[in-house]
C-alpha cells in the first residue's frame, strides 16, 4: 500500500466513516487529493451500516441522532463536489469496510482516506484479507493520510489489540474459508 507515482488509474476514493470532525477532515483530504491528481470524481462512503436510508434521512428511527454523521458527510460531499457518490451500506467496522467495499473479484487501484494510524491498521486488514482470499490479490490501495489527532492514539492501540485478538480470527481464520 505504498503511494505509487502513477495515480491516473485510480478508480475511486474510499472514505470510511468515523465522526463529524474526522468525516469532514477525510472529505477535505479526498477532495484535495482528487483535485491535485486530476482523478475521477468517484467516491465511496464506507461504513454506513444496515440503516443507510435512515442515516440519509429517509426513514424513522428513535435514535436518529446516532446516524447524523453519515448524513453530514454525504451532504458535505454533495454540496462541495460534483462527484458520483456511492455508499457501501453493510460494514460496521474497519474490517468490514474493506471486505464490503472490495468484494472478492474487485481489482484495480483505489485510494483510502484516514489518519495515519488507522491507515496502518487498514494495511494489516488488507494484507490479511488478500492472504485469506477474501479480497483480490490484484487490488491496490493508495493511502491518503489526514492529520493525526493524538486522541486517536489510544483508540488505535485498543483497536489493533482487538483486531489481533478477535477480529483477525473472526474474519480471516482458516475455519472461515
Amino acid at each position: 500500500m505504498k503511494n505509487p507515482e502513477n495515480l491516473s488509474d485510480i478508480k475511486a476514493i474510499i472514505i470510511p466513516t468515523c465522526n463529524d470532525f474526522e468525516n469532514i477532515k477525510r472529505a477535505n483530504a479526498a477532495i484535495k487529493f482528487v483535485k491535485e491528481n486530476n482523478l475521477p470524481k468517484r467516491c465511496i462512503i464506507a461504513g454506513l451500516g444496515p440503516d443507510t436510508n435512515i442515516a440519509n434521512g429517509f426513514g424513522n428511527y428513535s435514535k436518529k441522532k446516532e446516524f447524523n454523521f453519515h448524513k453530514e458527510l454525504y451532504n458535505y460531499l454533495i454540496n462541495n463536489t460534483d462527484w458520483m457518490i456511492g455508499a457501501e451500506i453493510n460494514s460496521l467496522n474497519s474490517i468490514e469496510n474493506i471486505l464490503y467495499s472490495f468484494p472478492e473479484n474487485t481489482e484495480g487501484k483505489y485510494a483510502l482516506v484516514s489518519f495515519p494510524l488507522h491507515l496502518k491498521r487498514f494495511k494489516k486488514i488488507i494484507n490479511d484479507a488478500k492472504t485469506s482470499g477474501k479480497i483480490s490479490k490484484n487490488l491496490e490501495i493508495v493511502c491518503v493520510p489526514t492529520s493525526q489527532n493524538t486522541k486517536w492514539i489510544p483508540h488505535e492501540i485498543l483497536s489493533n489489540l482487538k483486531y489481533h485478538i478477535k477480529g483477525k480470527k473472526k474474519y480471516f481464520s482458516k475455519k472461515q474459508q
